[in-house]
C-alpha cells in the first residue's frame, strides 16, 4: 500500500498508476473514489482500471483483502 509522501501520491490518497489493474476483492467491503464519485466494491467483485486517477478507502472495521495485478501498457 502506498504511504503518505509517495511520489504521485497527493495529500487525499488519489494517485495513478500508470498501468492496466486489476483488483479482485476476495474478503470485505472497500471503497474505490474516482474523480467523479465513488463506488463501493465487495468480495467477489473485479475493477479494472486503466491509468485512472483513483483512492482506495476502507470505511469498515475489519481488514480487506484483495488480490491486484498491474500490468504496463505496451510501449
Amino acid at each position: 500500500y502506498l504511504k503518505q509522501g509517495s511520489p504521485g501520491l497527493d495529500a487525499r490518497g488519489f494517485h495513478r498508476t500508470g498501468t492496466i489493474d486489476y483488483v479482485i476483492v476476495t474478503e470485505g467491503t472497500i471503497t474505490l473514489e474516482l474523480d467523479e464519485g465513488s463506488v463501493e466494491v465487495h468480495a467477489g467483485d473485479i475493477v479494472v482500471q486503466r491509468d485512472t486517477n483513483h483512492a482506495w478507502r476502507n470505511f469498515g472495521d475489519k481488514p480487506v483483502k484483495a488480490i491486484a495485478i498491474s500490468i504496463a501498457p505496451p510501449k
